[in-house]
């Protein structure tokens, strides 16, 4: 809770069972060892942690109970002979340190989180109060809706990973994020769905294991990689250098690059403009400059068109296709379909006739709010996509792989990750871990 008030819930057979295991995790302590470190009373803690005969149960667990289980188990978690276990009493001061550990406010965030899924009514409804808060989210640049707390507050991240990587071993919470690989992606998926923006992973385990949890099938998009036009739609200079930088031209070449880019776009525009074309089927140009990059003269005859002054100033026109030929070499090997179709027949004098036609570009992505784009190879593609998706000012987030790790295309300087783990109550109630000074470490967030 935020405060210290205190709260007391109805039992749940969820949360008695996730209370038995957390014994079970621990050694195994029997009741009067709990009791005798600091615990509930052992009739209290059989009422919680045995099945009653009734799924009618009105027991009613208060946050006292809880604080008294955190106590205990954290003392049982030291070693014997401690200050920490010297607080115990009778057989508990020697009672064997188990392998594994846990920490107060751990045990705390599972009171709260049987606190959120002890009455079903508030949990649907705050359910759709975080889905409705995540879906209108006006800030997302730089942060996303990951949930609530049991008393509603809204709980926004930058960064969210599973909990684990430089844990210590034995930690009771690395164990259970470890073992729920699974509701892990799930949870990625349904926090990055409903996101207003677009989520883009690699084309790999990580990235198809939150796609089969997609809330649309339609709305994954693959093969992005090939359907990005790096350079379409850029017609002024300043733009294009912009462009250059960000599809990483060396900074000596950006001279030549960036009035190529205009160069090409303009020739797209034109060509366009010239041909009988539907909106399906118009060139973008980064097709263009695949047909036209061997053709110097084409590139001459429109710098001829400059201006004296300006056309002067820039590079030779060889230099110039060669430093975006190195640029655009990626995108052109990932591009889908050849840009031309080409057929032949046999006219009335035995000659060869050859009919080339133009190919359709394929088709673009949406960028539709709730799509998930997966990058995949030829390697470095999927740094050179989201610098692009950076550059075109597209709010979007991305799941960094190697650290299993959700985060915005451009968070604030300083961050602090939201550490990911199942609850064990509930699915959509799980326990995240924010190391921030002076605050509770572990709480208890409703996702959906």
């Amino acid at each position: 809770m935020t405060d210290a008030s205190s709260y007391s819930f109805k039992w749940t057979l969820g949360f008695g069972k996730r209370m038995r295991q957390l014994r079970s995790q621990l050694g195994n302590p029997p009741y009067d060892i709990v009791e005798a470190a600091g615990g509930p009373p052992a009739l209290e803690q059989a009422d919680i942690e045995q099945p009653p005969l009734s799924d009618a149960s009105t027991y009613m667990v208060s946050e006292d109970t809880l604080r008294q289980y955190a106590q205990a188990y954290t003392r049982l978690g030291a070693r014997p002979g401690s200050e920490a276990r010297d607080l115990c009493t009778g057989d508990a001061k020697q009672w064997p340190a188990p392998s594994t550990w846990v920490d107060e406010s751990f045990v705390m965030a599972l009171g709260e989180a049987g606190f959120a899924a002890s009455d079903p009514e508030l949990l649907e409804m705050r359910g759709r109060q975080v889905d409705q808060a995540a879906r209108t989210a006006s800030n997302g640049q730089n942060t996303f809706v990951f949930g609530a707390l049991s008393n509603g507050e809204l709980v926004n991240a930058d960064h969210l990973k599973r909990f684990g990587r430089g844990a210590a071993p034995g930690n009771i919470a690395r164990e259970e994020a470890r073992a729920a690989v699974d509701l892990f992606y799930q949870h990625i998926a349904i926090v990055a769905g409903r996101h207003p923006a677009i989520s883009v992973a690699a084309d790999h385990f990580s990235g198809n294991a939150i796609a089969r949890h997609w809330h649309s099938e339609d709305s994954v998009k693959r093969n992005v990689f090939g359907r990005l036009d790096p350079i379409d739609g850029i017609r002024t200079l300043t733009a294009a250098r912009q462009r250059a930088i960000a599809l990483k031209a060396a900074e000596e070449r950006l001279d030549a690059v960036a009035p190529m880019i205009v160069l090409i776009n303009a020739l797209t525009d034109q060509l366009n403009a010239q041909s009988d074309t539907t909106a399906q089927s118009t060139l973008t140009a980064l097709d263009t400059w695949r047909r036209y990059k061997e053709m110097p003269g084409k590139w001459s005859e429109l710098l001829m068109g400059l201006p004296g002054e300006t056309w002067r100033e820039l590079p030779d026109v060889r230099s110039m296709v060669m430093a975006t030929g190195k640029v655009l070499s990626r995108w052109e090997y990932v591009r889908e379909g050849f840009p031309l179709e080409l057929t032949y027949q046999l006219g009335a004098d035995k000659q060869i006739e050859w009919a080339p036609k133009d190919v359709a570009s394929p088709p673009g992505l949406s960028r539709q709010a709730g799509d998930l784009w997966l990058i995949g190879e030829p390697s470095g593609t999927y740094s050179a996509g989201l610098a692009l998706i950076r550059d075109m000012g597209q709010p979007a987030l991305h799941f960094r792989a190697e650290d299993e790790e959700l985060v915005t295309l451009d968070p604030p300087p300083r961050y602090t990750a939201l550490h990911w783990c199942p609850s064990g109550i509930l699915d959509n109630i799980v326990l995240v871990h924010r190391a921030v000074p002076s605050q509770v470490q572990w709480r208890a967030v409703q996702i959906y």
